[in-house]
């Protein structure tokens, strides 16, 4: 019999002094074996369908990155198909932001010029007004030139 076992199947270790049986020894290791590789058993199964379960799964990821760099192949070639056009509408829009830069200083200058306008339309209104009190003026001293 053995008087020292495996740390952890507690399989028989001989030392010198141990008596030997040979038979008996062997037939208990191979129990203690055979216990062990059954308890074993249906966990391998449950390995191997986790690991088919995987593999589906990488096979689905591996799909759906395909698609993911077949729809990413399709966007450049949408970006790039769209780039000149995109480009010409910058060109575009820089034109018309420099065209309402232009049209703001025009309406500015157009502003000065209208209150100049009504300035000198002030004016005139003034001296018409002016004028027309001396007219009026020359026009009683013509009545009475022409009455007298």
């Amino acid at each position: 019999m053995f008087t020292r076992h495996t740390r952890y199947f507690n399989f028989g270790m001989y030392q010198k002094k141990d008596a030997v049986d040979i038979m008996g020894d062997w037939n208990e290791n191979n129990k203690k074996i055979d216990a062990a590789l059954q308890s074993l058993k249906g966990t391998t199964s449950g390995v191997k369908n986790e690991m088919a379960t995987v593999q589906t799964e990488i096979t689905t990821m591996t799909e759906e990155n395909v698609t993911l760099k077949n729809d990413i192949t399709l966007s450049q070639g949408k970006l790039l198909a769209v780039m000149p056009a995109l480009n010409v509408l910058t060109q575009v829009a820089s034109g018309a932001e420099a065209k309402a830069a232009k049209a703001v200083v025009d309406i500015d200058n157009s502003k000065e010029l209208v209150t100049a306008a009504q300035e000198a339309v002030k004016i005139a209104n003034d001296a018409n007004s002016a004028n027309a009190g001396k007219i009026t003026s020359l026009q009683e001293r013509i009545a009475a030139l022409e009455t007298a």
